[in-house]
C-alpha cells in the first residue's frame, strides 16, 4: 500500500501515481476475458450502473481526449457516489484481485484459519486435505510431508510436496510411498518481507487392499485401528510452578480417542498400576502450575472402536525451587547486542534486536517502550511494518531466565528524521494553447497531440485545464484574460504553449496562428506579459512552459514593449530550446521532442525543478534531439512545489465552488439526443464529446436500421464561424428482425467553438434505402452554446470580429477512418 493512503479518503483524491497504477490494472483483461473494471461493476452493492452508463465507459476508451474506462469509473464511484478507499477495497476483494489491492490495502497479519485432519485410507483411493490462512497480501501455501527413512524407527525426513502449492493438496491415488505426515507452510511476503506460519501435522495412514480384505463399518467406512503418530518426550524436566506439557497424537478410523495414565503405588498390593487421570482425554495432556506431585511416569491410551495402543512411557522429574536456584547460581544471563538508536521515515519497515545468552537456562524477553512492557512482544527482534510517528520513543528488551535475575538491554531510541515541509495549492488552473494551422507560416504535426496528451496528464492531477486550439492573437489574449480569472491567492497556474516562437531583446515570444508574413513582437504574446499576468494573482507557483523555437527575430525595427514581473520566488521556466536555439517535431510521428518527456514527467511527485531537470537530460539522449535541440531552465523558485502537489482549501471554499463553477460552465457539453422519429423504424443518434476546450467532437450514427437496406446520419450545415472535419467509421447495427449489418457513422471535429455567437444549429442528414429508392430527411438540431462559448461572450473583445463563410473550408470534407 501507498504510503500516508487514509482508507477513509474518497477514492478522487488518490494520489495520481496511485490513480494511474490503478486504472491500469483494471484496464487489464481478467481469466474470463472481461475487464477487470467491469467485474468491479458486476460486485457493486444494487444496480449502480446500466447497461448505456456502461457503454459509455467503454467509450472513454476510445474517446480522442484519452483517459480510459476504469478511469472514468473510478472518477464516478468517487465523484458522484462518494465511495472511500476502504470500500473500493472491500470490492477488489470479492474479486480476489491483489495486484490492484497492494496500492490501497495495508497490511493484515497472517493466521491460521482451519488445520488439516488426519485420515486414513484404502490403497488407490482419493485423499485430501486441506488448510485455511488469512492475511492481506493473501496467503500462499507449501505442502511439506514427513515421513521415516527406510525401516521404522529410522531417520524422520521432511520433504517438500513438488506442485503442492495450493490450500487444498490431493493425492489421487494413494499408495504406500504416500503415507505420512502432513502440513503446510502458510505464508505471504508484505513489503518485500516474507512472514510465514506451520498448520498442525496430519497424518494419512494407507491400507494395503491386496493384504487382506478391509474392515468395515455397516455403513460401509473403512475402519482402521489406531497408529501412534507422535509419542510423548520420553523424560521430561519441569521446575516447579511451570507448565507440563505432554503430548500423543495418532491416525485411525474412526479417529481415536485418549485417556492419560498415571503410574501410582497400590497401598494394598504394593504394585505399580497404571491410574486413570480424570478429564485427561485429549492428545494433550497439561498442568499449568506443576508440582511435586505430579512427578512420577506418565503413559497414554489410544483407542478406536478396531482396536487400542498404547504410547511409550514418559518419566517426569519436577526440580524443587531450591533444586533450582543452585543450578541457576552458576549461570548468569549475557547481553551480547543491544538495541541501536535508529532514525527513520514515516511508513517504513524498522526492527530492533537484543541478542543475549545463557548456559543453562532458556531465556525469555520482553521488550518496553517508554518504561511501559509493550503486549505480545516477547522475542529478540521488536518489528515495525509501516512505521507511524506514534512508534517514536526509547525502548529497552528486558531479558530473563528460570530463577535467574532479569538483565535490561541498553535504551535504544526510535526518532523520526524531520519530513520535509509538505506544500498544498488551494487550487490548480491550467491554460494550454497549441498552434499548428498558421495562415502564414508553416503548419505543425505536433501541437494538437501534444496539447491534447498536457491535458490529460493534467487534469488527472486535478487540474482545471483549459485547452485552446488554433488561436488568433486576439483570441489568446482573451484566453489568457480568462485563465488569470481563475488565479488567486494560494493557486498554483500553468502556462503551456506549443507553436511557433522567436525571442528578441532578452524577451520570449508566442507566434498566434493568424501572424502576417514577418511577424513583429506586437503582433504575438510576449511570455513575460503572461508571467506579469499571473503574478498580479499572487499565485503560490507559476509555471510556463514553451515548447517553442526560440532563435533571434531578423524582421524586428525599433523600440517594443518590454514587461516586467515583480519576484516572488516561485516561478519556473522550462524551455524547449535554450536561446537563439531551434526546438523540434518529429512530423511523421506527430510529437514534439520536448512534449514527449514532459509528458513522461511531469506527473511524477517530485520539485517541477527536478521534473525539468529529467526532461532536459532525457532530450539530450533521445535520438532524434540529441546534439541539435537543447531545453533551457531558468526560475526563482524558493519551495520545492510539485505539480503533483494536494489541493487543500480550508477556509477558501465559496472561491473554490466559485472557480469550479465558472470552469464546469466553459466545458459543458450537450446531452446526447435520440432520433426516434424516423421512418422505417430507422432509430439514430447524435452524441457530445470534448476533445479541447474550443474542439468539441459530434458523433451521429445509426442505433437501428429498421426495415431499410440501407442509411446513414450526416451532421451539415454547421455555423460558419466553425471548422468542421469530417471523420467515416463502420458499425455493425441490429434491423427490426434483430439482424446485424454495417452502417456508416460520422465522427465531425468541430474547431474554434469561442468563435459562435449564438446557439449552436446545424442538420442532421438522414440518408436512407427502402424498396429499391433512396430518400433524404434533414432535421434542423439546435443546442446551447457548447464549451468555451459559453464564457467567451461573457466579456466580448473589441478587437475581435466574426470570420466569413468565406475563410472556412466547405463542411463536406471527408477523411475514411478505415
Amino acid at each position: 500500500m501507498h504510503a500516508n493512503i487514509d482508507p477513509e479518503t474518497v477514492i478522487t483524491k488518490l494520489p495520481f501515481k496511485v490513480m494511474d497504477e490503478l486504472s491500469g490494472l483494471l484496464d487489464i483483461p481478467d481469466g474470463s476475458g472481461r475487464p477487470y473494471w467491469k467485474a468491479l461493476i458486476a460486485v457493486l452493492p444494487g444496480d449502480m450502473y446500466t447497461d448505456i452508463q456502461i457503454n459509455r465507459f467503454s467509450m472513454e476508451g476510445l474517446s480522442l481526449r484519452g483517459g480510459g474506462s476504469s478511469y472514468s469509473l473510478l472518477r464516478d464511484l468517487g465523484q458522484r457516489y462518494c465511495k472511500t478507499v476502504k470500500q473500493l477495497a472491500a470490492y477488489l476483494d470479492r474479486l480476489h484481485y491483489e495486484a490492484a489491492l497492494l496500492l490501497i490495502k495495508a497490511t493484515e497479519p497472517l493466521s491460521i484459519a482451519d488445520n488439516p485432519n488426519s485420515c486414513s485410507v484404502m490403497t488407490g483411493e482419493l485423499v485430501k486435505f486441506s488448510c485455511k490462512g488469512k492475511g492481506f497480501p493473501y496467503p500462499r501455501y507449501q505442502w511439506y510431508r514427513a515421513h521415516t527413512k527406510g525401516t521404522e524407527g529410522g531417520e524422520i525426513v521432511y520433504d517438500e510436496v513438488s506442485g503442492a502449492v495450493d490450500s487444498v493438496l490431493e493425492i489421487e491415488s494413494a499408495d504406500d510411498s504416500h503415507a505420512g505426515g502432513y502440513c503446510c507452510k502458510v505464508y505471504h511476503i508484505p513489503n518485500g518481507q516474507q512472514c510465514s506460519k506451520f498448520t498442525e501435522w496430519a497424518y494419512l495412514t494407507v491400507i494395503r487392499g491386496h493384504t487382506a480384505p478391509p474392515s468395515t463399518s455397516p455403513s460401509g467406512q473403512i475402519l482402521a485401528p489406531p497408529v501412534i503418530r507422535q509419542q510423548p518426550e520420553g523424560n521430561l524436566r519441569v521446575d516447579q510452578g511451570r507448565e507440563l506439557v505432554l503430548t500423543c497424537r495418532a491416525t485411525g478410523c474412526p479417529k481415536p480417542d485418549y485417556q492419560w495414565y498415571k503410574y501410582e503405588d497400590n497401598p494394598k498390593t504394593g504394585a505399580i498400576d497404571k491410574e486413570h487421570i480424570k478429564g485427561c482425554t485429549s492428545e494433550v495432556l497439561q498442568f499449568a502450575q506443576a508440582t511435586s506431585l505430579d512427578a512420577g511416569q506418565y503413559i497414554c491410551h489410544v483407542y478406536n472402536s478396531v482396536a487400542e495402543a498404547w504410547s511409550t512411557t514418559s518419566n517426569v522429574t519436577i526440580t524443587t525451587l531450591a533444586e533450582s536456584l543452585k543450578r541457576t547460581q552458576r549461570c548468569n544471563i549475557e547481553i551480547l547486542r543491544d538495541p541501536i538508536d535508529v532514525q527513520c521515515l514515516p511508513s517504513v519497515d524498522q526492527k530492533l534486536e537484543c541478542l543475549a545468552s545463557c548456559s543453562t537456562a532458556k531465556l525469555f524477553f520482553q521488550w518496553y517502550k517508554d518504561g511501559q512492557p509493550i503486549e505480545g512482544e516477547t522475542t529478540n527482534q521488536l518489528c515495525f511494518q509501516d512505521l507511524k510517528t506514534s512508534d517514536a520513543g526509547k525502548y529497552f528488551c528486558r531479558v530473563t531466565a528460570e530463577n535467574i535475575k532479569s538483565e535490561d538491554s541498553k535504551v535504544a531510541e526510535l526518532k523520526f528524521l524531520t519530513p520535509e515541509e509538505k506544500f498544498t495549492a488551494t487550487d490548480k488552473v491550467a491554460l494550454l494553447i497549441g498552434n499548428e494551422a498558421y495562415r502564414s507560416g508553416t503548419s505543425l504535426s505536433a501541437p494538437g497531440n501534444d496539447m491534447e496528451k498536457m491535458a490529460y496528464n493534467l487534469y488527472r492531477m486535478n487540474f482545471k485545464v483549459v485547452s485552446l486550439l488554433n488561436l488568433t492573437v486576439a483570441e489568446m489574449r482573451k484566453a489568457l484574460k480568462i485563465f488569470c480569472s481563475l488565479l488567486s491567492e494560494g493557486v498554483y497556474g500553468l502556462f503551456y504553449f506549443s507553436g511557433h516562437g522567436f525571442e528578441q531583446g532578452g524577451q520570449t515570444y508566442m507566434v498566434p496562428a493568424d501572424a502576417p508574413t514577418g511577424y513583429l513582437p506586437e503582433e504575438c504574446i510576449c511570455a513575460e506579459e503572461v508571467l506579469a499576468s499571473m503574478q498580479e494573482k499572487n499565485t503560490a507557483l507559476n509555471v510556463l512552459l514553451l515548447d517553442i523555437c526560440r532563435k533571434f527575430n531578423d524582421f524586428t525595427q525599433g523600440e517594443f514593449k518590454r514587461f516586467e514581473s515583480e519576484a516572488k520566488g516561485n516561478t519556473v521556466y522550462g524551455y524547449a530550446a535554450t536561446i537563439n536555439s531551434e526546438a523540434f517535431e518529429v512530423s511523421h510521428q506527430g510529437y514534439a521532442i520536448f512534449t514527449k518527456y514532459l509528458v513522461k514527467r511531469i506527473h511524477e511527485e517530485c520539485s517541477i525543478y527536478d521534473i525539468l531537470k529529467k526532461v532536459i537530460n532525457d532530450v539530450n539522449k533521445d535520438p532524434y534531439g540529441s546534439k541539435k535541440q537543447f531545453p533551457s531552465l531558468m526560475g526563482n523558485l524558493k519551495e520545492d512545489r510539485s505539480l503533483a502537489d494536494c489541493i487543500t482549501y480550508t477556509g477558501r471554499t465559496t472561491e473554490f465552488n466559485t472557480r469550479n463553477d465558472a470552469w464546469q460552465r466553459g466545458h459543458e457539453l450537450p446531452s446526447d439526443i435520440p432520433i426516434a422519429q424516423l421512418p422505417y423504424g430507422i432509430v439514430a443518434q447524435i452524441e457530445f464529446e470534448i476533445r479541447f476546450s474550443n474542439v468539441m467532437l459530434i458523433i451521429t450514427k445509426i442505433l437501428n436500421r429498421g426495415a431499410s437496406t440501407w442509411c446513414e446520419a450526416t451532421p451539415a450545415k454547421v455555423p460558419p464561424e466553425v471548422d468542421i472535419k469530417l471523420l467515416k467509421g463502420h458499425l455493425e447495427v441490429p434491423d427490426l428482425n434483430g439482424r446485424q449489418g454495417e452502417a456508416p457513422f460520422y465522427k465531425a471535429i468541430i474547431e474554434n467553438i469561442q468563435r459562435i455567437r449564438g446557439d449552436f444549429i446545424f442538420d442532421l442528414i438522414v440518408n436512407y434505402e427502402y424498396g429499391g429508392q433512396r430518400y433524404t430527411q434533414a432535421l434542423p438540431i439546435r443546442i446551447d452554446r457548447p464549451l468555451i462559448s459559453q464564457v467567451w461572450l461573457m466579456d466580448e473583445l473589441e478587437t475581435e470580429r466574426s470570420p466569413t463563410e468565406d475563410e472556412y473550408p466547405d463542411s463536406s470534407t471527408s477523411n475514411s477512418l478505415v
